[in-house]
């Protein structure tokens, strides 16, 4: 052997003697804590504490582990029995947490659980100097994740909770712009106003210029506008959506726009609606059935039998129910007038009722009892 394999062979000698513990803790720190997140996930709290503690006491440089403790300890702090052991967890909590971002700064995730464990730690008396830093948390995550709409989420919480509204307007536009999903939660919660809809809709019409979010801007932009009463503004926007998505429509989208048409009078414009969702639904009589209930007004019943012989027009099945369907129109009529104590109203739709379905002994026995009542 010359001298230069024997002093490959040495070096490697020396590597895998130096390596092989090194790595062997490795493993056995990552295995721990895939335990301990196992565990965390079953909801025992404490069993995952212990063995991230073990997973640490192996690897003390690995900024997940850190991560994992720090949750398992926020966890127990909230199932902890006095205040002195929540604050005493929630302290253990934050120190992982730090340690996890000083060691990768790179870590949304980090920033944002430090800030939240820092928030809560604020709230106890004689801590609440650990709030000084939570907006710069906050701040650092959305640094490193500014898309994020947990991050983006956290903060208008934050700034609501600690009574600075005036600086949500900024997030709540990011807000609208990358989730326009969450107006559903978000006005349900005590930072809602007038003028922060305002704010969350300039973020909608942003995000209704991006391909990635156009669809739910203005299907949210449309609810917004039905919520205010505003029925034009959310035919109109329900038809953009409608136009800008050919061929890929959820007829119940037409079932929309035509009710918002029958809201600001525009029958034929919710007649054309009501049509052609009635061409892409997959069952035509059940949906017919479901469009009834938008012809609750006394004048709407002529404008829903003249959709329904539309219908019949160019749907086998509905022609082949028509007598049925607008039996059951009539009959739903009748029962309303009954209710109102209108009896010639009632009167009138139980006979147009029988007149399509003259052996119903349903419709015999009420007309009867219709009759005997309004002598």
């Amino acid at each position: 052997m010359n001298s230069r394999k024997i002093i490959i062979t040495v070096t490697l000698l020396s590597f895998f003697s130096w390596s092989t513990p090194k790595l062997f803790r490795h493993a056995l720190a990552d295995f721990q804590s895939w335990l301990a997140r196992q565990r965390l996930a079953a909801g025992d709290a404490e069993a995952a504490t212990s063995l991230l503690e073990k997973s640490l006491q192996y690897v003390n440089s690995n900024p997940s582990h850190y991560y994992s403790y720090g949750k398992s300890l926020y966890a127990q702090a909230k199932d902890a029995k006095t205040p002195e052991a929540a604050l005493d967890l929630l302290q253990q909590s934050k120190n992982a947490y730090e340690r996890a971002a000083k060691l990768n700064p790179l870590e949304g995730n980090y920033w944002f659980r430090l800030a939240q464990t820092s928030w809560w730690l604020s709230k106890f008396k004689g801590n609440e100097h650990e709030g000084s830093k939570v907006e710069t948390f906050f701040e650092r995550a959305l640094a490193v994740d500014p898309k994020n709409p947990i991050f983006v989420s956290a903060i208008i919480q934050y700034y609501s909770k600690t009574g600075q509204v005036d600086r949500c307007g900024e997030y709540v536009r990011r807000l609208a712009f990358i989730s326009p999903g969450v107006y559903g939660r978000l006005k349900e919660q005590s930072i809602w106003s007038e003028g922060v809809e305002d704010l969350f809709r300039q973020g909608l019409e942003e995000a209704s210029g991006n391909p990635l979010t156009r669809r739910a801007a203005l299907r949210t932009l449309a609810a917004i506008s039905e919520d205010r009463e505003d029925w034009a503004q959310a035919a109109a926007y329900t038809k953009r959506m409608i136009n800008t998505y050919q061929g890929a429509i959820d007829p119940q989208l037409y079932v929309k726009m035509g009710r918002f048409y029958l809201k600001t009078n525009n029958p034929e414009e919710a007649k054309d609606s009501f049509l052609q969702a009635l061409r892409i639904a997959d069952n035509p009589t059940q949906m017919l059935r479901h469009i009834f209930r938008y012809f609750r007004e006394p004048d709407a019943m002529d404008f829903y039998v003249q959709v329904c012989h539309t219908a019949a027009k160019f749907d086998e099945t509905i022609y082949s129910n028509l007598p049925l369907i607008l039996g059951k129109a009539y009959f739903s009529r009748a029962e309303i007038a009954m209710k109102r104590k209108d009896w010639r109203t009632a009167e009138y739709y139980y006979l147009a009722a029988l007149k399509l379905n003259p052996d119903d002994k349903k419709l015999h026995h009420k007309l009867e009892q219709l009759r005997k009542i309004s002598k």
